[in-house]
């Protein structure tokens, strides 16, 4: 990146130079500013400081009064080039600022994908049937040994759609009761299955997303 960094610099100064004719001595810094910013933006804090040191060296040499001269004529060009060296280490900080929290951002959600990744594999291979409901009652998630019963072939189906009533009342204050207390809780649930009814000890937690 520095290689980058160096290199438009230079690229910079070469079109302030060929745009010479176009913007005469006035305005030595309209290339160089987008040097610096692609650079900050792009190349890191420190690449950005040597585009700009470039850049200050370049213009202070061949685009202010006398040109070709170390010499600075004119005190606001010199506060111009002071401005220009001020106001671009400023954009470097806010560039590695901007970097650091696209990569704090990327880190998260690549470390939320993993952790997703790892639930779904344990869940999948659980033998314990498991699943997950929303605070309307939802079904929202059910793992490999849930959905082999044919009651739920469907994600989004509450239990009023999949039992008879009263067990899905019974269920709903389950649920309910989890919700309201923020804990777990065991409670004694039937289901109606194709060989007749089953009781289970069913855990029920909340989970705060």
């Amino acid at each position: 990146r520095y290689v980058l960094a160096i290199l438009i610099a230079i690229a910079a100064l070469l079109v302030r130079q060929a745009l010479a004719p176009l913007l005469g001595e006035h305005n030595p810094y309209h290339v160089a500013w987008l040097a610096v910013v692609f650079s900050a933006w792009y190349c890191g804090f420190w690449q950005s400081l040597v585009t700009l040191a470039i850049e200050g060296i370049g213009v202070w040499y061949f685009f202010l009064p006398p040109f070709g001269s170390w010499r600075i004529a004119n005190h606001n060009d010199f506060y111009g080039l002071l401005g220009f060296v001020l106001f671009g280490a400023v954009l470097s900080i806010l560039g590695e600022a901007y970097r650091r929290t696209v990569s704090r951002k990327v880190a998260a959600e690549q470390q939320a994908h993993r952790a997703r990744k790892l639930f779904e594999t344990f869940m999948e291979n659980s033998p314990v049937l498991s699943y997950l409901k929303d605070e309307d009652g939802k079904y929202v998630y059910s793992n490999a040994a849930n959905r082999t019963g044919e009651r739920f072939g469907s994600i989004g189906k509450t239990d009023f759609d999949i039992f008879p009533i009263e067990i899905a009342k019974r269920k709903r204050e389950h649920d309910l009761t989890v919700l309201r207390e923020n804990k777990a809780h065991e409670f004694i649930e039937n289901t109606i299955e194709p060989d007749g009814e089953h009781t289970w000890l069913t855990v029920k937690f909340p989970v705060i997303d």
